[in-house]
């Protein structure tokens, strides 16, 4: 006897494996059923999105690819994730998968001449400033999908959830590093500042008594300090950057494992290492746990000091050019001081997330996280030369790192690839950074 029962697509089979996590689900059955129609769709829905952009620029700035651009990634994601789900089920070969990329070159090629159009600009002018603010994210973009292809395992929620938990500490830590890379410095002494924080909160709660939030803010306030210290050095000493906080990479790192007494200090507060746990099935409303949140708002925080504040517009003038920034008027040593005292506070809230993430305060914890806090920015956009950077930029930097150390072990490779290709993109960020700057010259 024949049964009537349909057979379901490999597409919706693996979306029941994973039918608690609602946005599989979403993705794996509209890929699954719609395939077709949902390609075409999404091919409909980023020329109306776009289309709206170039109208509501034109009306506000007259110039449609600062709002087309920005919404060109938001719009584009779906089609390049539907056509790659497409290609893996047909067990299409990689050139053929080309074909269902096709049409997205007619639409990139379709908002450059509406952007050149509207915004009197030249196309070299409409590239350069669409990389400058879509290059990381676009990359972002690339680099999550190529591992997403390869591990259908990171497009669930929960995969999310964890790459944004991983990029917490780092992420936090490079939210100030960027307003040090922006003002021509460097600060060497991050990871050893984040260790500090955390043994400094972990202290404060196991072995004085202190409660939770007061201890976060003395962690957050230690990590302030060294910043202050590196900052007075640089500006009334006259030494270079580089050179003092490899120093005090060494002091506070030594500091640390003194108050310690080289020991991790256990704690067992609730509330602080609730900040980068997972979330439980009845939490998942809220998307994200605490510290993804925090480190959002301190980003959101961070770029409206950076575009609308008088600190801000100092700091992109000193890495700019100093010579010139001294000669308009600015406070050179006020304005380096309290660039690198919020630079140490954002690495003592990464302390803090590290002592949650542990739940314990280890001196030696954090090591050689200054090159991964250094790297994100620079992968960011940011520039060693100083003058460049974004907040978010390097936000998106920390993700790419966190994207391929996750792809790299969903997909079973040894950890010494992970390295050989973060440190392959730092370097090739660092030569176009370069070749950029080479050519404006």
């Amino acid at each position: 006897m024949i049964s009537s029962t349909p057979q379901e697509t490999p597409a919706v089979e693996a979306g029941r494996e994973i039918e608690n996590d609602g946005l599989a689900v979403i993705l794996f059955s509209l890929q699954g059923r719609l395939s077709r129609s949902t390609f075409w769709l999404f091919q409909f829905l980023f020329l109306a999105i776009v289309w709206a952009g170039y109208l509501v620029d034109l009306a506000i700035w007259g110039q449609a690819y600062l709002v087309s651009a920005a919404l060109l990634l938001a719009a584009v994601w779906p089609v390049i994730a539907t056509a790659v789900k497409r290609c893996h089920d047909r067990g299409l070969s990689g050139r053929r998968c080309l074909i269902y990329l096709i049409p997205l070159a007619g639409q990139l090629w379709w908002l450059v001449t509406v952007g050149v159009r509207a915004g009197a600009v030249s196309p070299a002018d409409f590239w350069r400033k669409a990389w400058d603010r879509l290059g990381p994210l676009m990359a972002l973009s690339i680099v999550y999908g190529l591992f997403a292809s390869m591990a259908h395992q990171m497009i669930s929620l929960a995969a999310v959830e964890s790459m944004v938990i991983q990029t917490v500490i780092v992420g936090t830590a490079a939210i100030g590093m960027t307003m040090v890379i922006i003002s021509g410095g460097i600060d060497l002494s991050a990871g050893s500042m984040i260790a500090f924080s955390s043994v400094v909160g972990a202290y404060a709660l196991a072995k004085l008594g202190v409660p939770a939030f007061p201890a976060v803010c003395l962690a957050v306030m230690a990590g302030a300090f060294c910043g202050l210290c590196n900052g007075l050095i640089i500006t009334l000493a006259g030494v270079v950057p580089f050179i003092v906080t490899l120093g005090m990479l060494l002091v506070v790192r030594g500091s640390a494992k003194g108050l310690a007494q080289s020991a991790p200090i256990n704690i067992d507060n609730e509330w602080i290492t609730s900040f980068v746990r997972t979330l439980a099935p009845g939490e998942r409303w809220k998307l994200l746990p605490p510290g993804g949140w925090m480190m959002i708002l301190l980003a959101a925080t961070f770029w409206a000091m950076m575009r609308y504040t008088r600190l801000g517009r100092h700091t992109y003038a000193i890495g700019s050019n100093e010579q010139t920034a001294r000669l308009c008027g600015v406070n050179l040593w006020w304005t380096k001081l309290r660039i690198y005292m919020l630079s140490g506070a954002c690495a003592g809230l990464s302390g803090v997330m590290l002592l949650s993430r542990q739940r314990q305060g280890d001196p030696t914890g954090a090591f050689g996280y200054e090159l991964d806090v250094i790297a994100a920015v620079v992968i960011g956009g940011g520039s060693l030369a100083g003058g460049e950077g974004s907040i978010f930029g390097s936000l998106v930097g920390a993700l790419i790192m966190t994207v391929i150390r996750t792809g790299c072990n969903l997909r079973g490779l040894p950890p010494w690839i992970t390295q050989v290709v973060t440190g392959a993109i730092i370097v090739i960020a660092v030569a176009l950074d370069r070749l950029r700057h080479r050519r404006a010259t």
